[in-house]
């Protein structure tokens, strides 16, 4: 009976070791849940970021295309300016 009892109090305290290994590893775990959800949050930001920026995109071809036309314009206005500037200059050397 004795013998029996040992047997049952060791039997319980190899228990109550696992037990508390386990609550151990549970405190683990939600360590690491935490973490990860910490981390997937962050990586959310960043992909929300990341989709507002590609969001952009077709106004800046359209802000791009439209300065593209516009430096155009101004290179035609200036060559016409620089060909009559020299076109006047050469007029008035020969007048001389």
């Amino acid at each position: 009976m004795a013998l029996a009892l040992l047997d049952l109090r060791d039997r319980e305290l190899r228990l109550e070791e696992r037990l508390q290994a386990l609550e151990a590893d549970i405190g683990q775990i939600k360590t690491q849940l935490e973490t990860s959800e910490a981390d997937r949050a962050a990586r959310l930001v960043v992909i929300e970021e990341q989709g507002r920026q590609l969001g952009q995109i077709p106004a800046l071809r359209q802000e791009i295309s439209r300065l593209q036309r516009e430096d155009n314009r101004l290179r035609e206005q200036l060559a016409a300016i620089h060909g009559s500037f020299w076109y006047r200059l050469g007029r008035k050397i020969r007048a001389l």
